[in-house]
């Protein structure tokens, strides 16, 4: 499996500078002195036949992560949960919680994709989303305004608290990627501006704070082929 290695590098250092104490955190020896890479395992394997695949991460690809020039002990394990399920309801974090336990036991710290896509247009739950499609493509939404206007509180909330029982380090990439107009959350797809961007990324950051998730962390990942923002920037 390959994975473009200015994206992955770029994500993987900014979340690694995020979390105090990481080397504490971690049950792996730590790689030799002259790699940069850390890892983070990523299942991607999208099929007509299975394509949930880049959501459900095997036992056995767990144990399989040599692919990250020979570190077979990544320091993240990531995931992308839907904060939507498809019929549109929200995906309270008991639901996958499994995914988040399962990256614990390896000693590893969760990196979480948390992806606000919109739901199926066939809303449900036993049909994933496949690029090819078209009669099962996800509704558009102003994921942004939606946030600002505060109508996912509720699963902002519930996900914090969930993550802040873990009582271990977590990073969120929060909005990946959101200079690519294909995101419900991109002001590139949305016309939002990128300061309402900013607000609803401080707000989520914020909830977390207030339930007291100080273990979790937030980072962002860029898509480095895309000139459609000019002040995403702080």
């Amino acid at each position: 499996m390959k994975f473009p290695l200015p994206r992955w590098l770029g994500a993987s250092i900014a979340a690694l500078c995020l979390i105090p104490g990481l080397a504490q955190a971690q049950a792996n020896s730590i790689p030799a002195g002259d790699r940069v890479l850390m890892g983070a395992f990523v299942d991607r394997d999208w099929t007509a036949d299975h394509p949930c695949g880049d959501k459900i991460t095997e036992n056995w690809e767990w144990a399989d992560n040599k692919q990250w020039y020979g570190n077979a002990s990544p320091y993240f394990g990531k995931i992308f949960p839907e904060v939507f399920r498809p019929d549109g309801s929200k995906n309270w974090y008991h639901l996958w919680e499994a995914e988040v336990d399962k990256i614990k036991a390896q000693g590893r710290v969760p990196y979480i994709n948390l992806e606000f896509h919109g739901e199926l247009a066939l809303h449900d739950n036993s049909k994933c989303w496949w690029k090819w499609d078209t009669t099962n493509q996800r509704v558009d939404r102003n994921i942004i305004k939606e946030i600002l206007d505060g109508k996912h509180n509720d699963i902002i909330d519930n996900i914090a608290h969930g993550l802040k029982a873990e009582k271990v380090p977590v990073v969120i990439d929060l909005f990946h990627e959101a200079n690519g107009a294909w995101y419900d959350w991109s002001p590139c797809k949305s016309r939002e501006t990128w300061a309402r961007f900013r607000g609803a990324f401080k707000h989520v950051v914020d909830r977390f704070r207030a339930v007291g998730a100080t273990n979790v962390q937030f980072g962002n990942s860029i898509w480095p082929n895309s000139d459609c923002w000019t002040d995403a920037g702080p």
